[in-house]
């Protein structure tokens, strides 16, 4: 499960974090990630409330923002938003 495999490592960077600034308890954590990495957001929030048992941010809400894939047309410099790609998988 790629999700709890992203929920240890954010949590390893929690405590790393908070044991560097003095901090005891993590309360909120807001995330960003990007709507193309293939994150399944509810799995996420499940895999980090049972990974966050028994560490600093035990019951700490897992704020998370998606945030769109941006493109630039080389030709005319347009931006666009991208939401899912739009060829066909190969599989």
């Amino acid at each position: 499960m790629h999700e709890m495999t992203v929920a240890h490592g954010l949590l390893k960077i929690l405590e790393e974090r908070a044991a560097a600034n003095g901090i005891a308890r993590v309360v909120r954590v807001r995330l960003k990630i990007g709507r193309l990495r293939g994150v399944e957001i509810r799995q996420l929030r499940a895999a980090f409330e049972v990974l966050a048992e028994g560490s600093i941010a035990e019951g700490a809400p897992l704020d998370i923002d998606e945030v769109a894939a941006e493109a630039r047309c080389r030709a005319c410099g347009t931006e666009r938003s991208i939401i899912r790609c739009s060829r066909p998988s190969p599989i």
